[in-house]
């Protein structure tokens, strides 16, 4: 493993009248900064994981997915920031950024152990590499792995009609009910994917709005990891991820892993 550690001061350009103690005060923090990742390797080799150390300069993100990138790192890790109820944003600013430009995956540690799993399945190409990933790295399923595919329809006033007419009312029974006997099966098929990997899992069919239904699920069943594929959007100097992973990312109070497909739109 490789360990990173950045303060705000290399994370902003200097400014323009540089103190006479500059010196002194970057030598101090660059100490207390290697102290801090000598004490992560140490905690690392006692618990059998190999790990080295790299002081970095720069902006942190930029950094951080440049040397992922650099090294070739199958996963990512990183801490998050900040405390709030679930319409405030959880995530620290340089933890959301290196999502966006990581090569590889991301794991947002909040906790300090997994338990049980869960893992977004909407049929897309970003939850199949999420569950090839766990697939491949089974430590991260925890005691079990909920397979989540959450039935969500658009709202009655959608359809253009009555919302209480009976036309209305069997137009939205029929969609839910193909909805969600298509998310079963999907479920169904990623469950026997990872059973055939040796991790333990069962399939769940939720209702309603994806980002909060798996973040509610998360909470009700005290799971420590969940884990999101998802689209991302190429721009000039960025991904972007689709919306339900980043509503996830940004509001789950469990650690959150977020795999990232190549992509042209958001999900």
């Amino acid at each position: 493993g490789v360990v990173f550690d950045f303060e705000a001061l290399f994370a902003e350009d200097w400014a323009p009248s540089i103190p006479p103690n500059a010196d002194r005060l970057e030598e101090r923090l660059v100490g207390e900064m290697r102290d801090v990742l000598d004490r992560a390797v140490e905690r690392l080799w006692a618990a059998g994981i190999e790990a080295d150390a790299r002081l970095l300069r720069g902006r942190p993100a930029s950094r951080l997915a440049e040397e992922a990138e650099i090294l070739a790192v199958d996963l990512m890790v990183l801490g998050s920031r900040g405390l709030g109820p679930f319409r405030s944003m959880l995530l620290g600013s340089v933890s959301a950024e290196v999502v966006d430009r990581a090569p590889c995956p991301v794991l947002i540690a909040r906790g300090e152990a997994i338990g049980s799993t869960l893992l977004a399945d909407d049929g897309s190409e970003g939850a199949r590499r999420a569950a090839d990933l766990l697939a491949a790295m089974p430590f991260l399923a925890g005691e079990r792995t909920h397979v989540v595919s959450v039935a969500s329809v658009p709202a009655l006033a959608t359809f253009g009609i009555t919302p209480l007419s009976p036309e209305a009312i069997d137009l939205y029974a029929g969609s839910l009910a193909a909805v969600r006997t298509h998310s079963a099966a999907t479920a169904e098929t990623t469950v026997e994917r990872l059973r055939q990997a040796g991790v333990e899992a069962t399939p769940v069919v939720l209702e309603g709005d994806p980002a909060m239904r798996l973040v509610e699920a998360a909470a009700e069943w005290g799971v420590g990891l969940i884990v999101v594929g998802s689209r991302g959007r190429t721009g000039l100097t960025r991904l972007v991820l689709g919306s339900v992973a980043r509503n996830v990312m940004q509001h789950a109070h469990c650690s959150v892993l977020i795999v990232l497909s190549n992509g042209n739109d958001e999900r």
